[in-house]
């Protein structure tokens, strides 16, 4: 299976005694209960970093050994992300006039500029399949969601009616199969999840509460199902709960609730597990990564409480352990530990910040 892609494909009955899986992609498939492959030692680590004045693009293996740095540190370079495939990054820079949308092919080092526009792009992210890019875009005071098709080099805006996106950056998350996007939008009384279909730029609504605020939906692995955050109550000082819901809103289940609210979603590529970040303390001073089961079971804190200041995390491919921001030796450093709290490792050690790590 050396290579192959197996994105969504189901290998539950499947054999896989002496399988081979260097460089496969991984994306969504299914294995035998109990079947856990280790592909992070075939992996790599893109991240932002500032080490040397501009923030840059940077890519590094698991090990943390082999950093190499991607674009020019003359200009301003942050938001990477890369498909499945991993042969193309892109990224936000200011290496025109204003903030924009690049590309460039990591083999080569050729840099292809896709936008050209005053308004500031932010948070482009890759379809699963690579053939389109959806970000994040500020048009005056209005707050965009825009998407682009990498082979006709077009751009469709997202258009909501009577609903607006929450600034500064409004959230969404590609389905497996690249069809559709899920995001997050509000009207004057609510916050609402809904799916805009790519094909033909229609949309549906999920779920329309005025307890969802800032409840950026996160899109399960396996295509079955969305998780976010919702209030209990319209107080001042409610609580926050952890929801999965399918993808007609028919199925609504509340994972787990606390007193802080839990940011940084992110669903394990094998389905299986929610990790988040929240603070730990009744003063809202100390951060630390948790992990839930997607039914809900197993809630348990993966960082120890002596590192405090935790921002940005992302899956490992085998869904067994986390990558992870950090300042806990005084500037923000990348971490990677496994998700039952073992193992954790210093990846990165810089006098400045390195951030937004995207784990494949």
């Amino acid at each position: 299976l050396t290579g192959a892609d197996l994105t969504g494909a189901d290998l539950t009955g499947a054999d896989l005694t002496g399988a081979d899986l260097t460089g496969t992609n991984l994306q969504g498939t299914l294995f035998p209960d109990g079947y856990e492959v280790n592909t992070s030692q075939y992996s790599e680590i893109v991240f932002v970093s500032n080490r040397n004045g501009n923030s840059q693009i940077v890519i590094v293996d698991k090990s943390g050994f082999n950093f190499q740095e991607l674009t020019d540190p003359e200009y301003e370079s942050y938001d990477p992300d890369w498909p499945s495939e991993k042969k193309r990054i892109v990224y936000i820079s200011n290496q025109g006039d204003d903030d924009d949308l690049y590309v460039m092919d990591i083999d080569s080092g050729n840099v292809q500029q896709l936008t050209f526009s005053e308004q500031r792009e932010q948070t482009p992210r890759w379809s699963p399949d690579g053939t389109k890019i959806a970000y994040t875009a500020s048009i005056g005071e209005e707050d965009k969601i825009f998407v682009y098709d990498v082979s006709t080099e077009s751009t469709t805006e997202i258009e909501i009616q009577d609903f607006y996106f929450w600034p500064p950056r409004p959230g969404f998350s590609w389905s497996p199969d690249s069809s559709r996007l899920a995001f997050y939008a509000e009207d004057e009384d609510s916050g609402a999840i809904g799916l805009w279909n790519i094909e033909d730029e229609s949309y549906q609504w999920v779920i329309n509460s005025e307890l969802l605020f800032d409840a950026f939906p996160i899109w399960s692995p396996d295509g079955t199902t969305l998780s976010s955050v919702i209030t209990t109550d319209q107080s001042k000082d409610p609580n926050f709960q952890i929801f999965t819901t399918s993808l007609d809103g028919s199925d609504f289940q509340v994972l787990a609730e606390f007193e802080r609210k839990p940011y940084a979603l992110a669903w394990s590529p094998n389905s299986q597990w929610i990790a988040f970040i929240k603070d730990h303390t009744p003063t809202m001073s100390e951060d630390a990564v948790f992990v839930i089961g997607a039914d809900g079971q197993n809630l348990h804190q993966v960082t120890e409480n002596d590192i405090v200041f935790i921002t940005y995390l992302d899956w490992s491919p085998d869904s067994r352990s986390l990558v992870f921001s950090s300042d806990y030796y005084g500037s923000l450093d990348l971490f990677t530990i496994g998700r039952d709290g073992t193992n954790l490792r210093r990846l990165t050690d810089t006098d400045g910040w390195d951030v937004s790590p995207v784990w494949k």
